[in-house]
């Protein structure tokens, strides 16, 4: 077929460490500016808003694995990236009884190259570092809309599984057409997370757009109300 003889594998990795290093150099000051941009645009030296974000290797939280992301809050752009691991293949390769002179001597060569900075399961895999650009003296954990949306859909079919088929004052179960079912249970939590999202800096107005959406009837409307 006349194709060209492939790279031999010396070469072939050779190529890959250079790409990788060109394009940590490059996501390493894009992640520098991204920050300096947040600090401009918040106004502030020492406090900015992330969000989180994590993938792993393989599904589930089993994965030995991990990335984590920071991602700021006003422009979208990653601050800051993580790769987390609970393994390291050259620790693993590691011959022989793992104490003594002999393990010694392999950990004070190795340690600075060991790819293990975890110890845990993965689903605790968050991002250790602080964002590029940005010193911070204390980090504040502002709880997830999205995590509080979902407590909310569970506990309301927590509440619809307990009550199960008991009959409420009109004869009805929860489940039935016209109380709690799976569609109305979906319906308020996206009002729910709504509400949060759209009023994140006034608590009185977040909590009447929650209160207008699961206590207003046409009888008693309570939309906008002060």
């Amino acid at each position: 077929m006349s194709l060209p003889k492939p790279v031999s594998q010396k070469a072939y990795d050779s190529i890959n460490i250079k790409i990788a290093d060109e394009c940590e150099t490059l996501a390493n000051a894009s992640m520098s500016d991204a920050a300096l941009e947040e600090k401009i645009l918040d106004g502030t030296r020492n406090f900015i808003a992330v969000s989180g974000d994590g993938t792993w290797k393989t599904r589930g939280h089993t994965s030995l694995v991990g990335v984590c992301t920071l991602i700021e809050a006003e422009c979208g752009k990653v601050l800051d990236i993580e790769i987390m691991s609970s393994f390291c293949k050259v620790c693993d390769s590691f011959k022989g009884r793992k104490f003594g002179p002999k393990y010694s001597v392999f950990l004070a060569k190795h340690q600075p190259f060991c790819k293990t900075n975890h110890n845990g399961s993965a689903g605790q895999m968050k991002v250790k570092k602080q964002p590029h650009g940005v010193i911070v003296s204390k980090l504040k954990k502002i709880e997830c809309v999205g995590h509080v949306q979902k407590r909310m859909s569970s506990r309301l079919r927590k509440l619809k599984s307990s009550l199960g088929k008991k009959k409420l004052s009109d004869g009805k179960t929860i489940g039935e057409k016209g109380h709690l079912t799976d569609v109305v249970i979906k319906r308020l939590t996206t009002f729910y997370g709504n509400a949060i999202r759209g009023n994140p800096k006034n608590i009185h107005e977040m909590r009447q757009a929650i209160w207008a959406h699961t206590a207003s009837t046409d009888e008693q409307p309570k939309h906008w109300q002060q």
